[in-house]
C-alpha cells in the first residue's frame, strides 16, 4: 500500500532514517516558494531578525544600528533567503540519506530561489551529481499585469545521489511522437511496427574517419559513396542492407541512404527515447482542471502541479516498481500521478506522502474550509491531501472497473512516543525513588497496542508497509509482522503468561518483543524466558 504521514516533515524524515536509509529510488518535492512570508514549519533553531542583523554587520555587538539601511524594510526582508534556505537545508540533507545510491531527487522551484537552491544542492549532493535544470513552460502566455517580461517558466532541479551509479536514462515515447514520426511500414511491420528514417551520411560534427568511406550498392546497381563519410562501419551497413534495413531515396543529385529505426525491437518491445530539458506540453491550467474534476472547485487548492507534468518526471526517475517520496505533498498531485501512471503502464510504484496539518487561512482559503466542513473533516491542508488521494483512486476504479492498480493507502500521524521517557534532570533521592515507581510501567496512559506496534516497527527499521496480522497466541493478543522475510511477533498485553511464551516458542518467529512491565509474576519468569528463547534461536527483547 501507499503511505501518508501527517506531521512536520523534518521530524518525520528523522524517524524514517532507520527504515528507509539508502533505499528510496526517487524523491520529488514541491516546497513552498519563497514569497517573503513566514514559514509554518516550526524549526526551533531558526534564527530571528536580530541574529541576521548581527552577522550581516547591520548592528554592532551591543545591538546598535550601524547602517541606515538596516531600518529599510526591504533590507530587513533580505533575510528571507536565509530563512527559506535554513528551512530547506536540513530537509535536503536528510533526504540525501534516504536516497538509494542510484536514486534521484527532483525539486520544483521558481525564479526567486532557483540559484540559491542550486547552491545548497551542490553542497549537499555535490556539483558532480547535478543532472539537469528542467525548464517547465507552465502557461501559454498572458501577463498583462507583468511590469517587465512575462514569466512563463518554473524549474525542476535534478540531482543524483551518486551519478556514477545511474544507468542511461530512457523514457517511454509519447503517443504523439509515435504518430508524428513512425509512419512508414515494410514487411517487418507485424513484429517491429512502423519505422522512421535517419540519414546514414555523417554530419560535420563527427571527427573524420577514413574507414567510414566505402561504397554501398543502390537498387539500380550503382555504387553510392558518402559526401564526407558514413555514420556506420562497412560491416554494420552491409548487414543492414542485407536485412532490408536501409532505405534509398533518389533525388536530383543521385541516391541518398537512410537507416530504418523501427518502433519495436526484434522481441516486440517498444523503443524508448530521451527526455528533453524543456517540458512545454502541459500547463498549470491542467492542474486546475484536475482539481475541478476531483472537488468541483478550483479554489480548494491553489496552483496544484498537473499530474501529466509529474508523470514525465516519474518516467525520467525510472521508478516503475520503486518507492517515491514526496515530503511536501501539498494537494497530493504526486500520489495522484503515481496511481495514474501505474494504471497506464502496469507499474508497481508506491508513494510515501508527508504533509504538515497546516491550518487554512479563513480569508484566503475559505473555499477549502467550506469544502472540508461539508465532509466533516478538520480544516487543514493534510485533510485536502488525503481526500485528493482517496478521490483520485476512486476515479480510476470507476473508469477502469477491472483495474488491479493499488489505490489504498495507510495513514499515520506524527505523535509523541507511547512510552514514558526518562527524565535525566532528576537528582535527589526522593525524586529518583518517585521516578522508579512511576517508570515500573513505562507505557503512557491511553496508549493503544497498534500505536505501540508501529513505534516498534520503526525502531527495528522495518517497513511501514509490512504485513501485519493480529492473532491470538496462548490466549494473548499478539501481532505478527512480516517485512521482506523478517518475522516479528509482538505482544503488548499488560501481563504475559508462561503458557503464552510457550506458544510463541512453538511458532518460531525471528523476533519476539513484549512489554517489560508484562512480567507481573516476577523476574524469574523473564530470566527463564531469556534462556529459553536463546535456546530456540529467537531474538527476544522487552520494551
Amino acid at each position: 500500500e501507499n503511505i501518508f504521514i501527517e506531521g512536520d516533515n523534518l521530524e518525520v524524515l528523522k524517524i524514517l532514517q532507520k527504515t528507509y536509509h539508502n533505499s528510496i529510488k526517487m524523491i520529488y518535492i514541491d516546497p513552498p516558494y519563497n514569497k517573503d512570508k513566514d514559514f509554518v514549519y516550526p524549526d526551533k533553531w531558526s534564527e530571528g531578525l536580530s541574529s541576521y542583523l548581527k552577522y550581516s554587520k547591520l548592528v554592532d555587538e551591543e545591538g546598535n544600528i550601524t547602517s541606515s539601511s538596516a531600518e529599510d524594510k526591504n533590507v530587513k526582508a533580505g533575510r528571507k533567503h536565509s530563512r527559506w534556505l535554513t528551512m530547506m537545508y536540513p530537509r535536503l540533507f536528510l533526504a540525501k540519506n534516504l536516497l538509494a545510491e542510484n536514486g534521484m531527487i527532483f525539486i520544483s522551484i521558481d525564479n526567486d530561489e532557483v540559484k540559491n537552491l542550486q547552491a545548497i544542492c551542490d553542497e549537499i549532493f555535490g556539483e558532480e551529481n547535478f543532472i539537469e535544470q528542467i525548464i517547465w513552460k507552465k502557461r501559454y502566455g498572458g501577463g498583462a499585469k507583468e511590469k517587465y517580461l512575462v514569466t512563463l517558466q518554473e524549474y525542476v532541479l535534478v540531482y543524483a545521489k551518486n551519478k556514477s551509479e545511474l544507468n542511461e536514462i530512457f523514457i517511454p515515447l509519447t503517443e504523439d511522437s509515435i504518430k508524428r514520426y513512425y509512419k512508414q511500414k515494410d514487411e517487418k511491420f507485424e513484429v517491429r511496427g512502423p519505422y522512421r528514417t535517419h540519414p546514414l551520411e555523417a554530419g560535420k560534427a563527427m571527427d573524420e574517419r577514413k574507414n567510414l568511406i566505402y561504397p554501398i550498392t543502390a537498387p539500380d546497381g550503382k555504387e553510392v559513396y558518402p559526401v564526407r563519410q558514413w555514420l556506420w562501419g562497412e560491416e554494420r551497413a552491409l548487414e543492414a542492407l542485407k536485412n532490408n534495413e536501409l532505405e534509398f531515396i533518389k533525388g536530383k543529385n543521385g541516391w541518398s541512404i537512410h537507416t530504418k529505426q523501427y518502433l519495436k525491437d526484434e522481441n516486440g518491445k517498444i523503443r524508448e527515447g530521451k527526455a528533453f530539458s524543456i517540458i512545454d506540453d502541459v500547463y498549470t491550467q491542467h492542474g486546475t482542471n484536475e482539481m475541478i474534476e476531483i472537488f468541483g472547485n478550483a479554489k480548494v487548492f491553489s496552483y496544484p502541479k498537473p499530474t501529466l507534468f509529474l508523470e514525465q518526471l516519474l518516467n525520467i526517475g525510472n521508478s516503475k516498481d520503486n518507492i517515491i517520496l514526496d515530503f511536501f505533498a501539498g494537494s497530493g498531485s504526486m500520489a495522484n500521478a503515481i496511481v495514474n501512471l501505474n494504471q497506464k503502464d502496469n507499474g508497481q510504484r508506491k508513494s510515501i506522502s508527508i504533509q504538515l496539518p497546516e491550518h487554512l487561512d479563513k480569508k484566503e482559503q475559505k473555499d477549502a474550509i467550506q469544502f472540508l466542513n461539508s465532509i466533516q473533516k478538520p480544516t487543514n491542508i493534510a485533510e485536502i491531501t488525503k481526500e485528493r488521494i482517496r478521490r483520485a483512486g476512486q476515479k480510476i476504479k470507476e473508469e477502469n472497473p477491472d483495474s488491479n492498480v493499488d489505490i489504498g493507502f495507510k495513514v499515520f500521524k506524527l505523535s509523541e512516543s507511547n512510552f514514558k521517557q526518562w527524565d535525566d534532570t532528576l537528582s535527589s533521592k526522593e525524586q529518583l525513588q518517585q521516578a522508579f515507581d512511576f517508570y515500573k510501567d513505562n507505557v503512557k496512559e491511553g496508549a493503544n497496542q497498534l500505536d505501540m506496534l508501529y513505534e516498534v516497527i520503526l525502531a527495528k527499521g522495518l517497513s511501514l508497509n509490512a504485513k501485519v496480522t493480529q492473532k491470538e497466541v496462548g490466549g494473548k493478543n499478539m501481532f505478527l509482522v512480516n517485512s521482506d522475510g523478517v518475522e516479528l511477533l509482538a505482544c503488548f498485553e499488560d501481563e504475559i503468561s508462561e503458557g503464552a511464551l510457550d506458544a510463541v516458542i512453538e511458532l518460531r518467529p525471528i523476533y519476539f518483543i513484549c512489554l517489560d512491565s508484562s512480567f507481573k509474576s516476577g523476574s524469574a519468569l523473564k530470566t527463564n524466558s531469556v534462556l529459553r528463547f536463546r535456546d530456540a534461536d529467537i531474538l527476544f527483547e522487552t520494551v
